[in-house]
């Protein structure tokens, strides 16, 4: 994984981690946690998809 794919998914699990045990006060809250979490999540999806979409087509390709 690229530095930045991995710096994402440390934050990822921070915030799930925090969402898991219920450590936030209020459910507003709670609430931004998600939505954190979520925006965390499609920036991974985007950096790894990035990274797949760079590697050799055979890996991918049925017809190769």
């Amino acid at each position: 994984m690229l530095p930045k794919s991995e710096k994402c998914m440390q934050e990822i699990l921070k915030v799930s981690k925090r969402i898991n045990s219920k450590k936030f006060t209020t459910l507003q809250e709670g609430m931004r946690l998600i939505r954190t979490e979520t925006l965390l999540l499609k920036k991974f999806s985007f950096y790894a998809g990035k990274e797949l979409h760079e590697r050799h087509p055979r890996y991918f390709d049925r017809h190769y």
